[in-house]
């Protein structure tokens, strides 16, 4: 009798546990399906649209910026090319041949472009101030894993000659100060839209369906400026600063009939291609702003 006793008390825990186990399983069970109608269900959209953003690129391309000139067709400020280029260190099987191609072209040691090609990142930059000349002939190799994009730069060919006039143009291509500030929506144009599916690496798949905006260029500006007149007004200006021992001077020339300003300047000035590396007082107009 008492062995009985103790295997129907047994009996009754294994029950006991078995039961307590399927409960366990059964409730784990209702919360995966739980889950998976909120997910496949209730969240179908949500998780559908989240998925498709994931796998579709979308580029902004800058649309190229209008061109200055004088009142005689001389070039005064215009956007030139320049490339960056970068890397997908995963997709390159030979990194030793490719830095000893690039580092060259790049401006890079040879260390520093090889420890770059040996990240184990999936993109790395290597470069955004590659010339033309070397952007091009990296671009013609074609070496896969190598990216290299154009990048519009703006020039003043004829360095400070009317930089107070002119103003200058940043990374961003947003316009400060002079002509280039004031026109700046007019010379910046719009910029176009690309979006489409793109690989594991961020890139767009040239084959697919996707959508083109083109971009609109920016209109050219003409000025009254008479290049001749404003060189002129320069060279004397700066000589009768410096032989008069003055801070500063300006000094602005009009077409008696018209009322066209043919020459303005002011003296110190600067020059708008290396904008970054003078005083920001510099950049203000006086023949406007002290007025």
């Amino acid at each position: 009798m008492v062995t009985m006793t103790a295997n129907s008390g047994a009996n009754s825990g294994t029950r006991l546990r078995i039961s307590a186990l399927m409960a366990i399983l059964s409730a784990s069970t209702l919360i995966v399906v739980g889950q998976l109608f909120r997910w496949q269900v209730l969240g179908h959209r949500a998780f559908l649209a989240l998925a498709e953003k994931e796998h579709q690129a979308e580029v902004v391309i800058r649309p190229h910026r209008g061109a200055i000139h004088d009142r005689n067709g001389f070039l005064l400020a215009a956007d030139t090319f320049q490339y960056e280029v970068s890397a997908s260190p995963p997709m390159i099987s030979d990194p030793y041949t490719v830095a000893d191609r690039l580092f060259p072209l790049l401006g890079m040691s040879r260390a520093d472009t090889l420890a770059a090609l040996n990240s184990d990142a999936p993109w790395v930059p290597l470069s955004r101030g590659v010339p033309q000349p070397q952007g091009e002939t990296i671009l013609r190799w074609d070496i896969t894993g190598i990216q290299v994009e154009p990048r519009a730069r703006r020039v003043y060919p004829e360095g400070t000659l009317a930089a107070h006039v002119l103003g200058f143009v940043n990374d961003n291509d947003k316009g400060f100060y002079g002509v280039e500030g004031y026109y700046d929506a007019m010379l910046r144009g719009v910029s176009g839209l690309r979006q489409g599916e793109r690989d594991p690496f961020g890139y767009s798949i040239p084959i697919g369906p996707g959508q083109y905006v083109p971009p609109r260029d920016g209109k050219d500006l003409t000025l009254t400026i008479d290049r001749t007149a404003q060189y002129i007004v320069e060279k004397e200006l700066a000589d009768a600063v410096v032989g008069y021992q003055a801070e500063n001077g300006t000094v602005v020339v009009l077409d008696p009939k018209s009322g066209a300003i043919l020459a303005m300047a002011s003296w110190p000035t600067y020059d708008p291609n290396r904008f970054t590396e003078v005083d920001s007082k510099l950049f203000a107009d006086p023949a406007i702003s002290e007025q």
